[in-house]
């Protein structure tokens, strides 16, 4: 699934704040990408769960989680890391779905201690 574009000024932001990241970790390898590089995988569950939160969560939460995907293959990019994208963008697109009117509830998973 293609992102949408963004302006020179925008992408310039974004690889320059990857930069600080990596450098923040301890990240040494500089592999390149390019924008269209950052593609969320277009995968069965990929979908799935894009869709699923797509339909439950406020839009400002789906683009600010796919914002997290978009980060995290970035770094990992630029670090000619190995990683699971179908696996990413699950964990990525999913991370905030508690926050969800759908999920709330008075006595949530983090409070009972079960998260960990």
């Amino acid at each position: 699934m293609p992102i949408a574009p963004c302006s020179a000024e925008s992408y310039s932001r974004f690889q320059a704040s990857v930069r600080r990241t990596a450098s923040a970790l301890g990240l040494r390898r500089q592999g390149s990408y390019r924008l269209a590089d950052l593609n969320v995988p277009d995968s069965e569950i990929g979908k799935k769960a894009t869709s699923l939160v797509t339909k439950l969560a406020p839009s400002f939460l789906v683009n600010h989680s796919i914002r997290t995907y978009l980060f995290a293959a970035a770094l990992g990019l630029r670090d000619s890391t190995r990683f699971n994208r179908e696996v990413s963008i699950s964990a990525a697109i999913m991370h905030d779905f508690g926050l969800t009117a759908h999920f709330n509830s008075r006595d949530g998973f983090e409070l009972q201690r079960r998260c960990f």
